[in-house]
């Protein structure tokens, strides 16, 4: 019985695994929130190719986390290794014409594209969404960024720390009667991530439907925002929990919390 169920478990995740196969992803995100997503996309058989400006490595590539009787390198680094695993790899230089060329019949031959930078970056190398519908019509294309690519905090940079005193989650740690504490890991990153991850899996479903492709805009600061919504109620409502439960004081650290994206 037991090696029945160890083949159904086993014959469940490799088709769990191959729900993607045949889909490719055009890979520009670095450090944690994109590869993050596109770590996922890998997991389900998806074809991931990383690519990576020759001027700039990314970020977590230059993290010396390894075993400290291991030779330094590019590729030593466990953080790196951790987030892309069961990728692929190029190395272009955006600063050429040829460099953004290869790209661009990259992404012509791939069904999504993935990026992490500031607003504007992507525009810049001439990658941005209306771009890239020209050379691809139906691409799927799914950017993260701190406060999204519209609304008034659209041109702040943001890393994944700030983003949990900014929505309040901050205040829904620590103890009674103190202040707001560091919730302990830098959630924007991940949640941030794995909510364009399945979004990547909603508009690959719908473009079955449709034929067409969309634009995923996923922002740090909503994928946190929406784990505090009890926090922003209590604040609303004036209502205070029981005694034995750290008080929420949501909008303490962020008084614009309802007007970010508006």
């Amino acid at each position: 019985m037991r090696n029945l169920q160890h083949s159904a478990l086993s014959t469940q995740h490799s088709a769990l695994a191959c729900r993607l196969a045949g889909v490719r992803v055009a890979d520009f995100s670095w450090v944690w929130a994109g590869p993050f997503c596109t770590l996922h996309l890998a997991y389900l058989g998806a074809e991931v190719i990383k690519i990576e400006s020759q001027a700039r490595l990314d970020l977590t590539r230059r993290l010396l986390i390894r075993p400290v009787d291991m030779k330094s390198g590019v590729n030593r680094s466990a953080l790196f290794n951790q987030w892309a695993q069961g990728k692929k790899s190029l190395l272009l230089n955006f600063t050429k014409p040829e460099g953004i060329a290869v790209a661009k019949e990259l992404i012509k031959k791939s069904d999504v594209v993935v990026d992490n930078f500031a607003t504007g970056v992507m525009e810049h190398l001439g990658l941005g969404y209306e771009e890239l519908k020209k050379i691809k019509p139906d691409i799927i294309m799914a950017s993260i960024s701190g406060f999204g690519h519209t609304g008034p905090q659209r041109h702040y940079m943001a890393y994944g720390p700030a983003i949990a005193p900014l929505t309040g989650l901050s205040s829904l740690t620590g103890y009674e009667g103190g202040p707001p504490q560091e919730v302990g890991i830098s959630y924007g990153d991940p949640n941030a991530g794995i909510n364009a991850a399945v979004a990547i899996c909603a508009a690959l479903a719908a473009r079955q439907r449709t034929g067409q492709g969309q634009y995923i805009d996923i922002s740090l600061w909503e994928a946190v925002a929406a784990l505090v919504p009890e926090g922003w109620m209590d604040y609303v409502d004036e209502w205070h929990p029981a005694a034995a439960a750290r008080q929420p004081r949501s909008l303490d650290v962020s008084p614009q919390l309802f007007s970010l994206r508006r």
